[in-house]
């Protein structure tokens, strides 16, 4: 008979706080660096409904954008906060997972992470489009037909829907793997997981660069949900999750200059 499947130990709540740490989120902030809400357009300032939502963005351009927003209103409703001194604040994903975002408040305030809207598609297009769906878009007569096909894939997909908060798609390939130095300097094969599709695609295609040549390899691409992945990590599992790496967006260097707090405590 085979030999009994072997079971990994649960992660630490610590081991994964650690796992989350190496992910920046963004978020909007007053000066001194306390968190702010923006109040839902419609709502008066007596009105609660609905009003104390902080936002916390894996993708850097899209909370850019809503600082911008914000800066150009001429009376925004945030947290009593001249919109001016507004600015962008990065924290480490793990800082905020357990306090902030897993934590059921009574206060009324409520902690939002939100996935970049072009791997949310992908992660919908990973879901429901297969070769029927790849052919009518290739014969499609004109780009209304094909955006009418688009946005079809878009209704039909059961997860990761643009009106959805909290779902966050991970990509992986089970093919590739990367090397990394443990605490002692020796090197570990790691299972790298994306929260950004392009970021797996490049990683993948410098991965096949540096193989023996050989037969074209097809990649084996994985989807999986990030708050699923964690609750897995909590749980004795036969997967062992100390061999994986989950990847940050990768960010420009002309995108380097903001406000980083990483290590310090987030200020409400």
């Amino acid at each position: 008979s085979p030999p009994p499947q072997k079971i990994n130990p649960p992660l630490s709540k610590e081991e994964i706080q650690e796992w989350l740490d190496y992910v920046p989120v963004y978020t909007i902030t007053d000066p001194e660096g306390k968190l702010v809400y923006v109040k839902p357009e419609g709502l008066d300032d007596t009105d609660t409904t609905d009003s104390n939502i902080f936002t916390f963005y894996l993708s850097r351009t899209m909370a850019e954008v809503t600082l911008s927003q914000l800066k150009l209103k001429t009376n925004p409703k945030t947290s009593d906060v001249d919109s001016m001194d507004l600015k962008l604040s990065a924290f480490a994903l793990g800082q905020i997972w357990f306090d902030l975002l897993m934590e059921n408040s009574d206060s009324g305030e409520e902690f939002r992470l939100v996935a970049n809207d072009q791997d949310l598609m992908g992660a919908r297009m990973l879901l429901t489009m297969g070769p029927e769906e790849e052919e009518q878009i290739m014969n499609a007569s004109s780009e209304e037909e094909k955006q009418d096909i688009m946005d079809r894939i878009n209704d039909e997909s059961p997860k990761f829907k643009a009106t959805s908060f909290g779902e966050v798609p991970v990509f992986m390939i089970s093919q590739m793997r990367m090397n990394v130095a443990d605490d002692d300097g020796q090197q570990k094969a790691m299972i790298p997981m994306y929260l950004n599709n392009e970021d797996m695609i490049k990683s993948w295609q410098g991965f096949m660069a540096a193989q023996p040549a050989s037969a074209p390899l097809e990649p084996s691409i994985s989807l999986m949900e990030l708050h699923e992945i964690v609750g897995m990590m909590g749980k004795a599992c036969a997967f062992d999750f100390r061999n994986v790496m989950l990847m940050p967006p990768i960010v420009t260097k002309e995108d380097d200059p903001v406000n980083t707090t990483f290590g310090q405590g987030v200020r409400l």
